[in-house]
């Protein structure tokens, strides 16, 4: 399953439009995955998890983003819509933590630089004045 179907691009950019930036099938999947990478690899630097077959809609917005960013490509002289470049902005907001994924909460665990304690119970929890009175 993924994020964005072609029913979803043609109500987002309309039909001519995807047909023309992808005009098979396989132009269309092969963009809707390198978007979908990006999105899950630009999220988790804040700490957010998305999933392959996400339904939240501010997820989609920004997959459409990347996929519009993607299958235009360097074709000259052709510019991205207003809608679609916030996307691509809001994307870098979301990884720098400046904009949230609504729906999702982050996991600052799992974001880049993110630390998991533990307990252990046969080490000093604490370091001090008398810990180096034993050295």
């Amino acid at each position: 399953m993924t994020i964005l179907t072609s029913g979803y691009v043609d109500l987002a950019i309309g039909t001519a439009t995807r047909s023309t930036l992808a005009p098979s099938t396989a132009a269309f999947v092969q963009y809707e995955t390198q978007a979908t990478v990006m999105v899950q690899a630009r999220a988790k630097v804040a700490g957010y998890t998305v999933s392959s077959n996400s339904t939240n809609d501010h997820v989609k917005l920004l997959v459409l983003g990347q996929w519009y960013l993607h299958a235009l490509g360097f074709k000259k002289g052709v510019e991205l819509p207003p809608l679609i470049a916030q996307q691509v902005t809001d994307l870098n907001s979301v990884a720098k933590g400046d904009l949230p994924i609504a729906g999702l909460d982050p996991d600052s665990e799992d974001a880049i630089g993110g630390v998991e304690f533990s307990t252990s119970t046969d080490r000093p929890t604490s370091f001090g004045q008398s810990d180096l009175e034993l050295l």
